[in-house]
Formats: structure tokens, C-alpha cells, sequence
């Protein structure tokens, strides 16, 4: 007998890819609170120390688009444990091709699937209020 998986809610940032779908757990300078987004960059960082992170490109459907730390993906996004396989083949270039791949819609199949995990509609929210968050202004 086969047992079936059960697809996982969230996940540690450890974990996002490219193609990972998001939730916006906040509002923030680029997204609002419930909006659905999707990695389009995965990178390596360096902090002030010299030790380094990954920081993760993430433009969410009303076009807002930011760099993530893996701290700030933490406290403002719920990974929803899901990968676009279309986004599998994206080479993030300059934040001007971003736009124009929006505005063509080379996102729209990773927005439908995210909000389709999210039952089409904003995030409930008790979902969004698991854990209490700094001031938004501690993320900049």
C-alpha cells in the first residue's frame, strides 16, 4: 500500500530554490501581507565578517521584487514547500528584463499554482500571525 505525502506548509529557507513558491507572512516595502511570490534568484552572500548566506531574488505578483537573507526570509515569508518546474530554466539577468518578464507573464503559472496552494484566497489571518515580527523597519 502507498502512502501519500502530504505537502509541507512551510519550510526553513534552507530549503527555497529556484521556482519556490512564497508567501508573504508581512507587508513590506514590495509586498503586502498574503501576496504570493516566487524565487527568482538564489546567491551567495557575504556579511561584514566575511561569512556568508544565501540571499534569494523573490518578485511577488503585483511586481514587487527584493532580495531576501535568509533572516529576512524567516521572519517576512512562508515557503510553501512547492517548486515551479517552468522557473527551472530562469537566468535572473537585470531588474529592467524582471519587469518585462512579469509584464509577459513568465510568472503567471508560478502565482496560480501558489495561490491555488493558499485555497485562491488571501491568507487567513491566524496563518499570518504565528509569530510576532519586529517593526518592518528592521528588515532595512
Amino acid at each position: 500500500m502507498k502512502t501519500q505525502r502530504k505537502p509541507r506548509k512551510s519550510t526553513p529557507a534552507a530549503h527555497l530554490s529556484l521556482g519556490s513558491l512564497v508567501v508573504a507572512t508581512r507587508t513590506s516595502g514590495v509586498c503586502a501581507a498574503g501576496e504570493v511570490g516566487v524565487v527568482y534568484e538564489v546567491y551567495d552572500r557575504k556579511n561584514d565578517d566575511g561569512a556568508g548566506d544565501q540571499g534569494y531574488g523573490v518578485i511577488f505578483e503585483n511586481r514587487g521584487h527584493d532580495g531576501w537573507s535568509m533572516k529576512d526570509v524567516e521572519i517576512a515569508l512562508r515557503a510553501l514547500g512547492i517548486v515551479d518546474p517552468s522557473m527551472g530554466d530562469y537566468v535572473f539577468q537585470d531588474v529592467g528584463v524582471l519587469a518585462r518578464d512579469h509584464t509577459r507573464g513568465r510568472f503567471a503559472q508560478a502565482f496560480a499554482m501558489a495561490k491555488e496552494l493558499i485555497g485562491g484566497q488571501p491568507v487567513p489571518q491566524n496563518m499570518l500571525k504565528q509569530k510576532k515580527y519586529p517593526p518592518s523597519s528592521a528588515l532595512y
